[in-house]
């Protein structure tokens, strides 16, 4: 009945279903979090009764990870340790060892939207755009062209966010001409 033990379990089981059914990388993430050496989450529930963990132990967890660092886990990060700590509480659970799962503790999402232009910053830098063209201006010796304000054209339109791990993965089969 320690939560090692079904922390174990899980670990197995998603390594069966890694590369098959699910993503390649998906038993090695929630293995990494659950066997990190000195704040892993096996580490601190060791042999722990698995019906025993509450909502207050998961959260006193979370406020222990964020203890032991300068800054405080994201939000979005100790959400991925309360998920993998759920998973395990559920095996248990489906194997019948525990009647009733805790209540996964809040975390609150700091809201940080993307930037964004008003119209009228928009049609500036359209324009400003078109006109250094016209001014033949040059970044880093490379001349701007209308291709640079088509693109800006097509990112904005489509939504797309102005850096590498966006742009360069668009393909031509992403896109549908209408």
């Amino acid at each position: 009945r320690t939560f090692s033990h079904y922390a174990d379990l899980l670990i197995k089981e998603q390594q069966r279903e890694s590369g098959k059914t699910k993503n390649s990388r998906f038993a090695k993430d929630d293995e990494k979090l659950l066997t990190r050496k000195g704040e892993g989450i096996i580490d601190y529930f060791k042999s722990r009764d698995i019906g025993s963990i509450s909502t207050k132990d998961i959260r006193d967890y979370l406020n222990y990870l964020d203890d032991q660092r300068d800054k405080p886990l994201a939000p979005s990060t100790k959400n991925k340790y309360s998920t993998i700590i759920r998973k395990v509480l559920n095996l248990a659970y489906e194997m019948r060892v525990v009647d009733h799962l805790p209540s996964t503790p809040k975390v609150s999402i700091k809201d940080n939207p993307r930037p964004s232009f008003s119209e009228s910053e928009y049609k500036l830098l359209l324009k400003t755009t078109r006109q250094s063209i016209r001014d033949k201006v040059t970044v880093r010796g490379i001349p701007l062209t209308m291709e640079l304000y088509y693109f800006i054209n097509f990112m904005v339109h489509s939504f797309l966010r102005p850096v590498k791990s966006e742009v360069f993965s668009v393909k031509h089969r992403d896109v549908t001409i209408k």
